[in-house]
């Protein structure tokens, strides 16, 4: 399996085979960038690494994470035989966004599972996850404020996954508006 970072959220896994986007599809928002339009003709025309293109995933609807006229756009056959996926709803983080229905994901491709946070609010994560029996996590895909809050590193040190990668930051430091540098 091969991951791919776009931007912001978006991550494309892929496999010789399948391919899955998760926030993949989206524009500028606030600080966040959007993507080049280079990059959406690559996606759009299924152009490789694309070319493997079968499923989307979007922990929440901000333009940020999720475009409906690009999703209608991209054409991908819908397969889901090549993935598990166990999702939660979380809060999102604490803003006047807090009340947009967000879910963080736990996607299992060829034997390897990867937590995907979003915007999840890290102390929600903590709460509500800690209790069950989740699965043994490889990589992390989390939001800086996993790392800003006490209940966030203990979710990240209960997952103990190989490796935890930040993401979501904006492009630009000066353009950190929200403190995540």
């Amino acid at each position: 399996m091969f991951i791919y970072y776009l931007k912001n959220c978006g991550l494309y896994f892929t496999t010789n085979t399948d391919g899955i986007l998760v926030d993949g599809l989206f524009e500028k928002y606030k600080n966040f960038d959007g993507l080049s339009d280079k990059m959406i003709q690559e996606i759009l025309s299924k152009n490789p690494p694309f070319d493997t293109l079968h499923a989307t995933l979007f922990t929440h609807n901000h333009p940020d994470h999720y475009n409906k006229e690009l999703l209608e756009q991209c054409p991908f056959t819908r397969s889901d035989d090549f993935y598990k996926l166990s999702s939660f709803e979380i809060a999102h983080l604490p803003s006047p966004a807090d009340k947009t229905t967000h879910y963080v994901f736990f996607l299992t491709i060829e034997q390897t599972t990867i937590f995907i946070s979003g915007d999840a609010n890290p102390v929600q994560c903590y709460r509500r996850l800690s209790k069950l029996d989740l699965p043994k996590v490889d990589y992390t895909f989390v939001n800086p404020f996993f790392l800003k809050v006490k209940p966030g590193k203990q979710f990240l040190n209960l997952l103990n996954a190989k490796q935890n990668f930040i993401y979501h930051l904006p492009t630009n430091p000066d353009d950190d508006i929200f403190g995540y540098y």
